[in-house]
């Protein structure tokens, strides 16, 4: 396994690491909160149809290599990108320090009843726009000061869903390899 120095936190930074789990090469990006952005080019290209049976091997790997479950949530370089462009709601973003527009990743798009249940969830501080297998939820404070939490979202979405801030996954987006540094979507 490569080893790079830990960046300072929100630093973009490479990392590779071709023996862990299923021999793959990973971009890493780290903030405080610890964020993982894994390019398995080899197994995402046009070839790859079944991204739930990835999904479960990846999991499979890390729970041994790990000793607990991590839930993992696959998408390609250009499904990062659309997810960073998408403009889900009329209003400005929060300003940075009073509020947060978070892509929430989940694992299949959702069907009418869970949107009618995460829709519910919106309140005047919390609103929430479901795009294909992202929810977008766009917090008017702090959200340790919201009453909504992941916990209550998954509960609506009824599986698990993991949400990063929108700089995060803008970040994420730009580290990723483009078609001219062999990516082919």
């Amino acid at each position: 396994m490569d080893h790079a120095p830990r960046p300072a936190p929100a630093t973009p930074q490479r990392f590779s690491a071709p023996d862990f789990a299923i021999n793959q090469r990973a971009l890493l990006l780290r903030t405080p909160h610890g964020n993982v952005f894994w390019d398995c080019i080899a197994l995402l290209d046009s070839r790859a149809r079944n991204t739930a049976a990835l999904e479960t091997r990846i999991e499979r790997h890390l729970h041994a290599a790990l000793g607990y479950e991590v839930t993992t949530f696959i998408r390609t370089p250009a499904e990062i990108a659309a997810v960073a462009a998408h403009t889900p709601f009329d209003l400005p973003e929060p300003a940075a320090g009073s509020g947060a527009l978070s892509a929430v990743f989940l694992k299949t798009a959702v069907d009418a009843e869970i949107t009618r249940r995460v829709e519910q969830l919106t309140t005047d501080v919390d609103a929430f726009h479901l795009h294909g297998r992202e929810v977008y939820w766009r917090c008017a404070v702090r959200q340790h000061e919201t009453r909504m939490s992941g916990a209550r979202l998954e509960r609506a979405l009824g599986g698990p869903a993991t949400a990063r801030n929108i700089t995060t996954v803008r970040r994420l987006a730009a580290l990723a390899p483009g078609p001219s540094q062999g990516y082919h979507s």
